[in-house]
């Protein structure tokens, strides 16, 4: 009886342990455009590539300033230890690995004898906060509040 229990115990922890590797994310910042490239080689021209090149550029550029700013987020809760070391690890990695890229494109860019950098440009994503008519009214009646507050204050 207790062999049979240490059996079936064995076996299902050996089978999560199984389904947990399986289910482990792998690396992600491997690149469709990259093989799109490295295909287009091939086709001898030369212009279809160095566009590809620049596509390729372009979304290494965006996917990097997705994980600066994630970065930036987790830094200060990683510091206070909010953040599991994993997670960090993980954005740091990302980072590492993202710059090994740009600087395989770097290298390729140098065989068409031309700047990427300078000719690919990123627009970078800004937060445009917008004024509300709402928030107006609230900070008027705000206003209106505290000076009737002060005034309250001041007579008694």
């Amino acid at each position: 009886m207790i062999l049979l229990l240490t059996i079936i115990l064995s076996i299902t922890l050996i089978s999560f342990s199984i389904l947990r590797r399986s289910t482990v994310k792998g690396s992600s910042s491997s690149s469709v455009h990259m093989v799109t490239y490295y295909d287009s080689l091939f086709l001898n021209n030369k212009q279809k590539s160095f566009d590809l090149l620049l596509l390729w550029y372009r979304d290494l550029k965006s996917r990097l300033l997705t994980i600066e700013k994630e970065k930036e987020v987790v830094d200060p809760l990683y510091s206070k230890r909010l953040v599991s070391e994993e997670m960090y690890n993980r954005i740091n990695e990302d980072i590492k690995n993202m710059n090994t890229e740009r600087m395989i494109i770097e290298q390729e860019a140098q065989a068409y004898n031309r700047n990427i950098f300078k000719e690919c440009k990123v627009r970078p994503v800004e937060n445009k906060n917008y004024k509300i008519i709402e928030d107006i009214h609230f900070n008027k009646k705000r206003e209106a509040l505290e000076s009737n507050l002060r005034e309250r204050l001041l007579i008694k």
